[in-house]
């Protein structure tokens, strides 16, 4: 009698302490934890080009011009790729530049790998690299093979400052195009 006592008063305990588990049906929703890795980004840049008359005075109002670099035109640049961790990336990118030294507009459309490891918490270093295809407008069919060099800081994972070296792969007047560029860029990671 006092081992069923004891059988009885253990299987009453177990069900009293067993009610803390929680159980999932069928019914209840599982949200799905997929993270995409999608980011789509954004440039405005400046190319620069060595100033002419740099050290030498002007002669109507005797002022020194010591500007060593002159902006020469407008880069806009847009692409969309994926990315892992937002450490490293490839994306489809398309622009237009603008060079008024020499009057060319060019359309590159490229494919960009991108670079981002972190320095600190908010900074990280910005090193991307292209390979395309660089179109003239206006001049017939001028084309050629567009390279990209990029070196900047991110901030916070979306905002970066950079300078980059683009190349178009196409002679204008016996000389190779290209530009050096100062400029910003926005990340969007979706």
């Amino acid at each position: 009698m006092k081992i069923r006592f004891l059988f009885l008063l253990l299987v009453f305990c177990t069900c009293c302490f067993a009610q803390d588990t929680v159980y999932v049906t069928i019914n209840d929703s599982i949200e799905n934890s997929k993270e995409k890795h999608l980011f789509s980004l954004a440039s405005l840049s400046l190319p620069v080009r060595a100033n002419p008359n740099s050290g030498s005075t002007n002669e109507y109002n005797n002022q020194n011009n010591n500007s060593w670099y002159i902006p020469d035109g407008i880069n806009a640049h847009a692409g969309y790729g994926i990315h892992y961790n937002k450490w490293i990336g490839i994306s489809a990118n398309a622009g237009i530049d603008w060079k008024i030294s020499d009057k060319l507009i060019a359309v590159p459309v490229y494919a960009l790998l991108t670079l981002n490891p972190t320095v600190d918490n908010n900074v990280s270093i910005l090193i991307q690299g292209g390979l395309g295809q660089a179109f003239a407008i206006g001049r017939g069919d001028l084309s050629g093979t567009y390279k990209k060099a990029r070196l900047g800081i991110m901030n916070d994972g979306e905002f970066s400052f950079f300078v980059d070296i683009s190349t178009y792969g196409f002679d204008l007047k016996s000389e190779p195009m290209g530009s050096i560029s100062i400029g910003v860029a926005m990340f969007n990671f979706l």
